[in-house]
C-alpha cells in the first residue's frame, strides 16, 4: 500500500491576501501609467514621421521639377547651339557678301572710305602685283617691237588681267578692314 503524503496546506489572511493584491493594482496602475505615456510618445513619434514623409514627399517632388526644368534647359541651350552655328556660317556668308560688294562699289565716298582705312600692308601687297603687270606690259610692248604679235597680245592681255588684280586686291584688303573696323564698333 502506498504511503500516504499529506498535503500542505497555507492559509493567508485575508488582510494579507488584499494587502498583496493591493501591491498588484498599483504596480499594474504604474504599469498602466508608463504604458500610457509609452502610447502618447509613440503617437507623438508617428506624428513626427508622417510629418517627415509629407516633407520628404514635397521635397522629392521639387527635386523632380528641378531635374525636369535642368533637361529642359540642357535641351534649349542644345538647340541655341545649333542655331548659333547656322548664324555664324551665314555671317561668314554675310561678310564675303559685304566685302564684295564694298570692292565692288562704284561710288567716290565709298571708295574714299574704304582707302582711308587702307594699311601700309594692303597697299604694298597690291603693289607688288601692279609692279608684275608693268612688267608684263613692258615686256609685251617689246615683244610687239620684236613683230612677235601673238606673244605681245598675251603679255598685254596678262598685263591687264594681273593690274585689275591688284586693284581688287587692294579694294578686297580695305573693305574687309572696313568690315572689320565696322564689326567691332558695333561690338559684334
Amino acid at each position: 500500500m502506498p504511503a500516504k503524503t499529506q498535503s500542505k496546506r497555507v492559509s493567508v489572511s485575508k488582510a494579507k491576501l488584499a494587502k498583496q493584491a493591493e501591491a498588484v493594482e498599483d504596480v499594474a496602475i504604474g504599469m498602466a501609467v508608463e504604458g500610457a505615456v509609452d502610447m502618447a510618445e509613440g503617437a507623438e513619434t508617428l506624428e513626427v514621421g508622417r510629418v517627415a514623409v509629407r516633407l520628404a514627399a514635397g521635397e522629392m517632388a521639387a527635386g523632380a521639377s528641378d531635374l525636369t526644368r535642368a533637361e529642359d534647359a540642357v535641351l534649349v541651350a542644345n538647340r541655341m547651339a545649333e542655331l548659333s552655328g547656322v548664324v555664324e556660317a551665314a555671317g561668314v556668308v554675310d561678310m564675303a557678301e559685304g566685302i564684295e560688294l564694298l570692292a565692288d562699289s562704284e561710288d567716290v565716298k565709298t571708295i574714299g572710305a574704304m582707302i582711308s582705312l587702307m594699311s601700309l600692308d594692303d597697299l604694298e601687297s597690291g603693289m607688288q602685283l601692279a609692279r608684275l603687270a608693268g612688267e608684263l606690259s613692258a615686256v609685251g610692248l617689246v615683244a610687239e617691237r620684236m613683230q612677235m604679235p601673238v606673244l605681245s597680245l598675251f603679255l598685254d592681255d596678262r598685263g591687264l588681267k594681273l593690274e585689275q588684280m591688284a586693284v581688287d586686291a587692294i579694294l578686297r584688303a580695305s573693305s574687309t578692314r572696313a568690315l572689320s573696323k565696322l564689326a567691332l564698333a558695333k561690338g559684334m
